[in-house]
């Protein structure tokens, strides 16, 4: 049988070592977190369509579950990418292949999927006119985004506004 001061001074040790170790699995999570791909999820309204959208049914606004992927967070790379879902079975997605959105229209890439894919003939363009918080980070837990898009859905003058909550995905 083990004395009593033998059993103490082995919790002692059993303790250092877990308050040693501590930091380091903090730290590898906290690595594994900024080296996967930082995404946030949620929903929100397409809306204000003008009336060149008409032509192919966006007429009224539309609630969307959507995707945003913010650029040089984890291992997102260089592109903005935004995604939106519609009740439909129907999605368009943007990215802008470098650099971030902000409160000037830039070009982006665009294109759908429906029964099939394809990309926009017409150039879409976009903008935020909004984003709460201002600067998100890898563990920011909420994102609010609102902006425009021109061309919408490969549209030509088509033109829409968005508005989306979102939150970080584990």
């Amino acid at each position: 049988m083990h004395s009593v001061p033998g059993k103490m001074a082995r919790l002692v040790v059993r303790l250092a070592l877990g308050v040693a170790v501590l930091p380091v699995a903090v730290l590898s999570a906290s690595d594994a977190a900024s080296a996967a791909e930082i995404e946030f999820r949620g929903g929100g309204y397409v809306r204000n369509f003008s009336t060149e959208c008409a032509v192919s049914g966006f007429t009224d606004p539309v609630y969307v579950s959507s995707i945003y992927r913010p650029r040089k967070l984890g291992t997102n790379g260089d592109a903005t990418r935004i995604s939106f879902f519609f009740p439909q079975f129907y999605a368009t997605s943007y990215e802008l292949p470098k650099g971030k959105l902000g409160n000037t229209f830039k070009k982006v890439v665009g294109g759908a999927t429906g029964t099939a894919t394809y990309f926009f003939s017409k150039n879409p363009r976009m903008r935020l006119t909004a984003m709460t918080p201002a600067k998100v980070k890898a563990r920011t837990p909420v994102v609010s985004l609102s902006g425009e898009i021109k061309n919408f859905d490969g549209i030509e003058g088509c033109k829409a506004d968005f508005e989306l909550s979102l939150r970080l995905q584990p």
